[in-house]
């Protein structure tokens, strides 16, 4: 988790929630973007267009036990995205260490 947040403040990497647009409007980690893992691989491919492939990314899901994060990681790495990393302790884990948090659909 520390790590993570070490990432987010480097202002270099893109989070990416892989949860639901319902729970992450609820709240996400701040500055995160939502793609949801149940979205067709058109729409992925759309969201993800003008994303640098070589961008650093990390996808998360709620906890360790989601196989949401996991799943989409792979997806962006088969799109051609080089740098994919998953936050295994996810939203949860974020969220009880009192890091930024936002709520929201992003969109504001």
């Amino acid at each position: 988790t520390t790590d993570a947040y070490r990432f987010l403040s480097s202002d270099k990497v893109l989070f990416i929630d892989a949860r639901p647009q319902e729970d992450y409007t609820e709240g996400h980690i701040q500055r995160a973007l939502n793609l949801p893992v149940r979205n067709s691989r058109a729409q992925k491919m759309s969201f993800m267009q003008k994303i640098p492939k070589e961008q650093k990314i990390v996808v998360y899901c709620i906890d360790s036990g989601c196989p949401s994060a996991e799943r989409l990681a792979k997806e962006l790495e088969f799109m051609g995205f080089k740098n994919v990393t998953v936050y295994p302790d996810g939203w949860l884990g974020w969220q009880n260490a009192g890091y930024p948090v936002e709520k929201g659909d992003g969109n504001e």
